[in-house]
């Protein structure tokens, strides 16, 4: 078999809440399992501030859980940032890396046969269609980078400070484009950080955006500003300079020594099987691919 099929072992990560339950997650995750059920899964399960619907949730959803064998779950009661929760996803992980998702999607095979396609190529860091719903991150970045800031409080800003941190270490940002998946982006219905903050842009949380605020000086918020700006950004359609304000480092929030050590974990496997086995359903979704593009140069043609 080609070296290209042999794949450096992940997990995959997913933090999810009460009001995306119903209407994403159930099918959601029983798809991934699927998918993915040869690697395991791990389940970060928000809190809420409404105690009655948070108890109810947990009962449906611990128990929903139990069908899937490589899934694995945290459960919270009193709703946790999205940072604290990604990197309890890295922290509970049994792998060099992990592919962190968001609870708003959809997939088919495709995806896989994709996403293994660039992992085989670049194995510590990426994202996935020009969105942090969706990406790569490994032991090896962690461990130059940090953890993600849990001071951001909610949802919101927390990838964009990253993202400045690797541009200050001269770590590339990749991104990869990945067919086979659909991010709805929905609007936080619900949000367990309601009790915290007010919502801002639909689906963030305004206390983070204020933070980010105070930890950077940015070139278009702050023009008066004499600042001698090191990081200059330039990520899909962000683009700006930057520097972090004094005495605002991230904290080391867990011992980085709690990581597993990269080079006992990495192991190699083929996934000719999962090739053969899927053949049928990745030749399709390229068909129809290639049919909707058609078709839509047909419409801007007429």
């Amino acid at each position: 078999m080609n070296n290209q099929y042999k794949i450096p072992e992940y997990s995959i990560g997913i933090v999810t809440y009460v009001g995306r339950y119903k209407k994403y997650f159930i099918e959601g995750i029983k798809n991934l399992a699927k998918i993915f059920s040869d690697h395991e899964i791990i389940c970060i399960i928000n809190g809420h501030y409404d105690k009655e619907l948070q108890i109810e949730y947990l009962r449906s959803i611990t128990s929903y859980l139990k069908k899937f064998p490589n899934v694995k779950y945290i459960t919270n009661e009193n709703n946790q940032s999205l940072s604290k929760c990604w990197n309890w996803t890295i922290l509970m992980k049994n792998t060099p890396r992990i592919l962190i998702m968001n609870d708003d999607i959809k997939m088919t095979p495709l995806f896989r046969y994709d996403f293994e396609k660039y992992l085989s190529q670049n194995q510590t860091f990426f994202t996935i269609n020009n969105s942090w719903s969706h990406f790569l991150i490994s032991n090896d970045i962690i461990k130059k980078v940090g953890w993600f800031d849990e001071r951001f409080v909610g949802v919101g800003s927390e990838d964009g400070d990253y993202m400045l941190r690797m541009t200050e270490l001269k770590i590339p940002i990749i991104n990869v484009k990945c067919n086979g998946i659909i991010n709805y982006v929905d609007k936080q219905e619900n949000a367990g950080w309601r009790n915290i903050s007010e919502v801002a842009h639909g689906k963030y949380t305004s206390a983070n955006i204020e933070f980010m605020k105070k930890k950077w000086f940015f070139n278009h918020l702050n023009p008066e500003e004499k600042t001698d700006y090191n990081i200059h950004l330039d990520w899909n359609k962000a683009k700006f300079l930057a520097k972090m304000k004094p005495n605002m480092q991230t904290p080391n929030f867990y011992n980085i020594s709690i990581l597993q050590n990269e080079n006992n974990l990495t192991k190699y496997k083929f996934t000719e099987k999962y090739i053969k086995t899927n053949f049928l359903l990745i030749v399709l979704n390229y068909i129809n691919i290639i049919i909707k593009k058609i078709l839509k140069k047909l419409k801007l043609n007429k």
